[in-house]
């Protein structure tokens, strides 16, 4: 690991091939967003963000060790009435093969930590009562 936040992926003679932290960090926020039921990348107690910013990606950390194998950490909001274990475990497999597939580097694991859960905007709308039904006898 270089001590500037890039990760070495390849030496040749012709020269090395380096990839910033951050833009892992980028590749697993987007592959965690494409996954259905998650609602939110989340910074803590922060709003939920999902994108792409300058900098750091808040609700994103990447690890390298010494080997070159990448370990990533998620803050997630999942949405309400999807199965959690179930898309955590989607956000991991999504992450591993995009990080891998796009920059060639071993991912050692994917930590997915889900921080809060979300009811869609039709959730929360409160349903019209049903009108009654009158009963009519014919006699």
């Amino acid at each position: 690991m270089t001590n500037d936040n890039n990760t070495p992926v390849e030496a040749q003679e012709s020269g090395q091939i380096n990839i910033a932290e951050e833009v892992i960090a980028n590749i697993a926020s987007i592959a965690a967003a494409e996954v259905e039921g998650l609602a939110g990348v989340k910074q803590g107690g922060m709003a939920d963000i999902v994108g792409i910013f300058g900098g750091k990606q808040k609700g994103v950390e990447v690890r390298l060790n010494d080997e070159g194998q990448v370990q990533v950490s998620l803050k997630v909001t999942v949405a309400y009435g999807h199965p959690i274990h179930e898309v955590a475990r989607r956000i991991q497999e999504k992450v591993t093969a995009d990080i891998n597939t796009m920059t060639g580097l071993d991912v050692r694991g994917v930590d997915v930590y889900v921080k809060d859960l979300k009811l869609s905007s039709n959730e929360t709308e409160v349903a019209e009562e049903p009108e009654e039904l009158t009963e009519t006898s014919e006699e």
